[in-house]
């Protein structure tokens, strides 16, 4: 049986979409159909793509903070990661009470990320199931 016929036996459904010098994007039935779900499920991918990464920025400086010893501050690593995660740590000390000690801010700030995270990931789960039904 030759190639073509082989592809002309599938069904519409889940015959992969070929176009003249274009890529093949997708199914054949699929073509066309981008909603407004798909591009808030983006954004919620994004987005808890962007918390991971800080969360684990938070975690690699608290990490360095542990094995350096006391000399944290004279370390080249410590302070780049202190750089990329202060605009969290920043945020986190302005809705934080000042009751809370400036060493304990970017253990609330991972805390506060991981919430967001977990509250990320359930939407990106509904929104998923949301769209396979």
């Amino acid at each position: 049986m030759a190639a073509w016929a082989k592809y002309r036996a599938l069904p519409t459904r889940i015959r992969p979409s070929v176009g003249l010098g274009k890529i093949a994007v997708g199914f054949a039935a699929d073509q066309g159909r981008t909603t407004k779900g798909t591009n808030l499920l983006s954004v919620v991918v994004i987005l808890k793509g962007l918390a991971e990464f800080a969360g684990l920025l938070l975690i690699g400086q608290g990490l360095v903070y542990a094995l350096s010893f006391g000399k944290h501050e004279g370390n080249a690593v410590y302070k780049m990661f202190r750089l990329i995660t202060s605009p969290v740590v920043r945020v986190t000390r302005i809705i934080t009470p000042n009751k809370v000690a400036n060493q304990h801010v970017p253990f609330v700030a991972l805390m506060l990320l991981f919430w967001i995270w977990l509250f990320l990931s359930y939407t990106k789960f509904s929104m998923m199931l949301e769209q396979a039904a």
